[in-house]
């Protein structure tokens, strides 16, 4: 579970009233015990996704449930825990996008443009799921059940039946060819336009929005998942599990990689997910255990909508398609004759699940439109929605077939290759000795050798498993004459985008000669690291003092909280002479001269009145005031105004580490 563990954090990045981020020191209150509560509300509504909800039973279906569900377990383990651990850890150290997370690499910046095509792929894919069952809602809610469209009604011994099977009724009503139907894809076409202006609503003010939204939608797919579970489901249709001919698959490289890819998908590490929210939804919690809440609400998650669309299904021959759950759902409505109120709870788990999977799918892709637009990346994400809403009718029109492309072929390179480039970049080439010093800057504990074991690992495991499926894919489509042109083609956009992004990286690098700067792109940028000045003094300050051992180093924290709480408690007095606390702090050195920053009269510096002492001579009659103002103290944001009406005084330049990108290594 996530909890609230993290050693210190300064939250304001500029101006006087710095804090210390330790949350709730004073004891559990009310709004602790919120706080906590909805970040484990937010984890589980992550694990609520179409990837679990539909795409791991579909998956599972293809090589027998049991077997699959026992191998995506070992993934999650064996890949999940430990890259879910780097992602948090770095998107909490620095408080970055999935993009803006590379300037510890700078030149394998492309890896975080892939991540954000990944998401936008995933999302636009999906919202085909989404509009789908939107579509079905509306027309059962508002007609019959079977949809007149679908039936066809034959004379048998037993009276009239209906001939016409769940995947016929998709294929001639919402996924007929324009054609045929035309009306239906206008409809289609209609709803899609509607969810991709609607979502990013859900996503107004980023964190708080998903947050609330997350909030509100996971209780209810739990809530209607167990109505299903109470009044639909039947577990003799759970005997097939235990059919022994589908562990035979074990030995085929491609439930393997399937089960791997899911993996991926169902722990957001494809997407970025993890890296925008380790830095905001939680910025406050320990990494390692949240990683471990989000890899075991996927393993519960995963093994419970498997049982669960099992014990629905009650056809012996079930549909493989992209659309499975839909088809499964529709079909043993109909074979059950229940009445419409089940199939409309159906699907609204799927609509609302898919909501959640949009939700979670474009918020990297929109935190990193507001670190680049700032206040007016509502803008852009709304010209992202009119891109998005052109590509999914058009992959709508093509038919099933793109969709399941992009699903079966793309998307598991994709989701590959910037998992291990990820891995590599950061233990390799940024370094596991400072990795793990990073970590321990935010966590405050030593890191245990499992994590650096699992990342050691992660590589291999990852790429020969995909080499071991692509050289069996290879020999079935020639053997059938078939050609893989959807695989070649993402080999060469990947190799494309990084070489782009990499020669970008290495131009802007401030050194003398070519070979310099590409040496410096491998390097960490000078904008690596916490955003926040005192957290960033004291990360800086660690590594500097651990760069000449091995990893035999300790976090000296106690120092820095003193410092911070004798400087909140004498931010917090009360004043009576009419002088301002901030005033006080920076100014209680009276007839002292000592431009020391930090008085060192004890070995953890207590005692000391202020931070910073400014050197001031008091003369007798003469009033404070006109010295204390003569003073002048920036109390907005980095980059802000400076509000000055003294007569002496003097501005510190500061890049905006927000902003600026230009890169010169450490």
């Amino acid at each position: 579970m996530a909890v609230l563990t993290q050693p210190f954090r300064v939250v304001r990045s500029a101006g006087i009233n710095c804090s210390l981020t330790r949350p709730f020191q004073n004891g559990w209150t009310f709004r602790r015990i919120f706080n906590i509560i909805s970040t484990q509300i937010c984890t589980i509504a992550v694990s609520l996704t179409l990837f679990n909800t539909v795409r791991l039973p579909r998956e599972a279906m293809k090589y027998g449930e049991l077997a699959y569900l026992v191998v995506y377990s070992f993934w999650l383990l064996a890949v999940g825990v430990s890259t879910a651990v780097l992602q948090l850890a770095m998107g909490q150290l620095s408080q970055q996008d999935p993009v803006g997370v590379w300037r510890a690499v700078p030149i394998l910046r492309g890896v975080g443009h892939l991540r954000l095509l990944t998401s936008y792929l995933c999302c636009a894919y999906s919202m085909i799921y989404v509009a789908l069952s939107a579509a079905y809602i509306i027309w059962i809610g508002k007609g019959s059940f079977p949809l007149r469209d679908c039936t066809k009604l034959q004379i048998t011994v037993n009276g009239y039946e209906n001939k016409m099977n769940a995947t016929e009724c998709f294929n001639s009503t919402f996924l007929a060819p324009f054609t045929e139907q035309p009306q239906y894809l206008g409809v289609m076409a209609i709803i899609i336009f509607v969810l991709w202006f609607f979502v990013p609503i859900m996503l107004l003010y980023l964190q708080k929005s998903l947050k609330a939204s997350l909030i509100i939608l996971s209780p209810m797919i739990i809530v209607i998942g167990i109505g299903l579970c109470t009044f639909v489901s039947s577990t003799q249709n759970l005997t097939a599990l235990l059919d022994s001919e589908y562990w035979s698959a074990l030995g085929q490289p491609g439930i393997w990689h399937s089960a791997m890819v899911q993996a991926l998908l169902s722990s957001h590490i494809v997407s970025g997910y993890l890296v925008s929210s380790g830095g905001t939804l939680y910025k406050y919690s320990d990494v390692r255990w949240t990683s471990t809440f989000v890899i075991i609400t996927n393993f519960l998650s995963g093994w419970v909508w498997v049982f669960l669309w099992q014990s629905i299904n009650t056809g012996s021959d079930s549909d493989r398609s992209f659309i499975a759950i839909l088809v499964l759902i529709y079909q043993s409505s109909v074979a059950e004759k229940r009445p419409k109120q089940w199939p409309l709870l159906a699907f609204g788990v799927v609509f609302a699940s898919g909501i959640i999977t949009l939700l979670t799918l474009l918020y990297p892709v929109y935190h990193k439109l507001n670190r680049i637009a700032g206040d007016n990346w509502r803008t852009f994400a709304a010209a992202t929605s009119a891109l998005g809403t052109a590509v999914t009718v058009a992959i709508l029109a093509q038919g099933l077939n793109a969709a399941a492309i992009l699903d079966d072929l793309v998307l598991p390179v994709l989701a590959v290759f910037t998992t291990v480039v990820e891995v590599v970049g950061f233990v390799f080439i940024y370094g596991l000795f400072y990795l793990s010093v990073d970590i321990e800057f935010i966590t405050g504990t030593h890191l245990p050798w499992f994590w650096l074991m699992m990342w050691w690992l992660t590589p291999i495991l990852l790429m020969g498993v995909s080499g071991w499926w692509l050289r069996s894919l290879l020999r079935a489509t020639w053997g059938n004459g078939q050609t893989l042109w959807p695989l070649g083609g993402v080999l060469i956009g990947i190799l494309v985008i990084m070489i782009i992004l990499a020669g970008i990286a290495v131009a802007k690098e401030e050194q003398f000669n070519l070979f310099s700067k590409i040496k410096s792109a491998f390097r960490p940028s000078r904008l690596w690291g916490p955003e926040e000045p005192m957290s960033r003094y004291i990360w800086m300050s660690q590594r500097s003092l651990n760069e000449n051992s091995e990893y035999d180093y300790d976090v000296d924290t106690t120092a820095f909280n003193n410092i911070i709480n004798k400087y909140n408690v004498k931010n917090n007095e009360i004043k009576h002479d009419g002088w301002s606390p901030n005033q006080d702090i920076y100014q209680s050195a009276k007839n002292k001269k000592n431009y020391d920053i930090i008085k060192r009269k004890e070995n953890i510096y207590s005692d000391n009145e202020a931070i910073y002492s400014i050197p001031v001579n008091f003369e007798k009659g003469k009033n404070p005031m006109d010295i204390y103002n003569s003073i002048c103290i920036s109390k907005e944001e980095i980059g802000g105004p400076i509000c000055c009406e003294c007569n002496r005084h003097f501005q510190l330049k500061v890049p905006d580490l927000r902003n600026n990108e230009i890169s010169t290594s450490l």
